[in-house]
């Protein structure tokens, strides 16, 4: 076990670092001029222009630049300072994480709460009207886009029935519009996945073994079904964690809620490349980190798998 912990974060670290560069390297294809974007809409002389290329660093061939970055990551945490407001990056991600975090566990809950019960019941019940009922409602989950379904959702519940505000941050009440709308795409993704997985262990030869012991259906769904059909569900959840921080971005925007994804946003529209860099790199991380809390989860839930 400690070895295998230690294999995947090594495995951890080198996804990582290779992300860094990619994501840095992307940099320096988009168009445009990350000089010309800060005085816009003046232009700045030719002197001043230079100044800024030389002060920013951006004179430098890629991989003194690059190396520069990924040294003062590694050394001092340093993900560098953003162009357009002259702050350090990992201050504004600080003052903008929290939001986007209360965003993607809100959304991650809907989404669990909502898909495995769902997608269990609908396989215990198949063949029945019930079960094509509710893989109806999954598949519209899937379906709709999380801008027209946050808009929908603010039409109906904002301003139709008043329940919870439109737009903001601050309470319980502004997270849970914005929760359902991230969420539901998951909970209609888990719904379909599990009630796969619950038809595919249901005829194993343990779950037969289970049964002819004399043990109620209730029993073997509960003891021997839902449990080991939970590993595919769990990497699936699990993946579902990315989804939820990129999600945020499009579902921040709809509620005119700050954090990463409006910041991520208003950094790719004035050429930011410090800060666009500094939020994919955490977002990344995120997503990684989580997938191996994933994997290392599965001894728990499934006895069998050892490492």
């Amino acid at each position: 076990m400690i070895g295998y912990v230690v294999r995947r974060v090594a495995l951890l670290v080198l996804t990582l670092l290779l992300a860094s560069l990619v994501i840095y390297g992307a940099m320096q294809f988009v168009p445009g001029d990350p000089i010309l974007a800060m005085f816009f809409p003046r232009l700045p002389s030719e002197q001043v222009y230079n100044n800024m290329r030389e002060q920013l660093g951006l004179d430098k061939p890629f991989l003194v630049r690059y190396t520069g970055y990924l040294g003062g990551i590694l050394s001092r945490g340093d993900l560098g300072a953003s162009f357009k407001q002259g702050r350090p990056v990992k201050t504004i991600i600080a003052e903008n994480i929290g939001h986007t975090a209360q965003l993607a566990v809100g959304g991650l809950l809907v989404a669990l709460i909502l898909g495995i019960p769902i997608g269990f019941y609908a396989a215990v019940t198949r063949h029945r009207i019930l079960d094509n009922a509710l893989m109806v409602i999954a598949l519209v989950g899937v379906s709709a886009p999380s801008f027209w379904l946050g808009i929908l959702l603010i039409l109906v519940f904002s301003l139709g029935l008043g329940w919870f505000p439109t737009s903001g941050i601050g309470g319980f009440a502004t997270l849970v519009l914005p929760s359902f709308t991230l969420g539901l795409y998951g909970a209609g993704y888990l719904a379909r996945f599990a009630r796969s997985s619950v038809l595919e262990v249901k005829h194993a030869d343990y779950v037969t073994t289970a049964r002819s012991k004399g043990l109620s259906e209730r029993q073997v769904n509960l003891k021997h079904v839902f449990r080991n059909a939970l590993i595919p569900v769990v990497t699936m959840a699990g993946l579902l964690v990315g989804y939820m921080m990129g999600g945020a971005v499009i579902v921040e925007t709809v509620f005119g809620r700050s954090g990463l994804g409006h910041v991520l946003v208003n950094a790719i529209t004035q050429k930011d490349f410090p800060l666009v860099q500094g939020v994919l790199l955490v977002t990344v991380s995120i997503f990684c980190t989580v997938n191996l809390l994933v994997d290392l989860s599965y001894a728990y839930i499934d006895p069998r798998v050892k490492y």
